[in-house]
């Protein structure tokens, strides 16, 4: 459709019409990537939240078994 129409417009020389079916076009595909971008940017920092989630509890689980080995250590220590 709008092919047809800036095909009509370039033969009756309407060069105004054309540079304005023209732009429309192209925002429209900024526009479309501009929102996959977007989307994108969104599906990252949910990701990311998720990551740092893990590894806190990593870091966490492992805080609780070095503890662990450092009383066990204490008391190895005292028996030596």
């Amino acid at each position: 459709m709008i092919l047809r129409r800036i095909a009509t417009a370039i033969k009756r020389q309407d060069w105004f019409q054309v540079s304005i079916e023209v732009l429309i076009v192209v925002d429209g595909i900024f526009l479309g990537l501009q929102v996959t971008d977007w989307n994108t940017g969104r599906e990252e920092r949910v990701l990311e939240i998720d990551y740092l989630s893990r590894l806190y509890q990593v870091i966490q689980s492992d805080i609780v078994e070095f503890d662990k080995l450092e009383h066990w250590f204490e008391i190895k220590k005292i028996w030596l």
